[in-house]
């Protein structure tokens, strides 16, 4: 038991129920996976797979999630670098704002009760879900434009190539 004490930071039922460390691996490289292609969510898998492992309260379970984070951020952000997508200038004035938000938030938290918490948590995510659809859709329409705009520029083209020179055109007579 000693050996399988020291894997994790959550405690073991006795005896050892397997699914719970593979829940663990499979929730880690699903919230990785979810983290390094949109850049941020991972805490929505990460911190409900750690709430079913046993012995794991809600702040543990938030606080271990950003702090394994962090270096998920970091390897995302070098990547980003690397690309030429992270412009630093604009960096530094948003990471300071969101540190000094973070510190009033995190100072204001024990006197908001959980569930204005959670209600605005959860409006957040709805309004970002609802922008993202919103900004698909017109993406969407934009390219089903640009199909069309195309498609009519053809339409003078395929005529001429349909019609010969005797005035028939597809085979009718004109």
């Amino acid at each position: 038991m000693y050996l399988t004490s020291h894997i994790a930071f959550f405690e073991f039922p006795d005896p050892l129920v397997w699914w719970h460390l593979c829940l663990l691996i499979l929730a880690i490289g699903w919230g990785s996976f979810v983290i390094g292609v949109f850049g941020v969510g991972g805490g929505a898998v990460f911190v409900p797979a750690l709430l079913l492992m046993p012995g794991v309260t809600p702040a543990v379970a938030v606080g271990t999630t950003f702090a394994a984070s962090l270096p998920m951020s970091i390897t995302r952000f070098l990547h980003l670098y690397k690309l030429g997508h992270a412009q630093l200038d604009k960096a530094w004035s948003l990471g300071t704002g969101t540190a000094i938000g973070a510190f009033a938030a995190q100072g204001a938290l024990p006197y908001i009760p959980s569930y204005v918490a959670s209600l605005v948590v959860a409006t957040l995510a709805v309004v970002a879900g609802v922008q993202t659809q919103r900004r698909v859709l017109q993406e969407r329409r934009q390219q089903q434009q640009k199909l069309q705009e195309t498609a009519g520029q053809q339409k003078p083209a395929e005529k001429t190539a349909t019609e010969n020179g005797n005035g028939i055109v597809n085979g009718k007579d004109q």
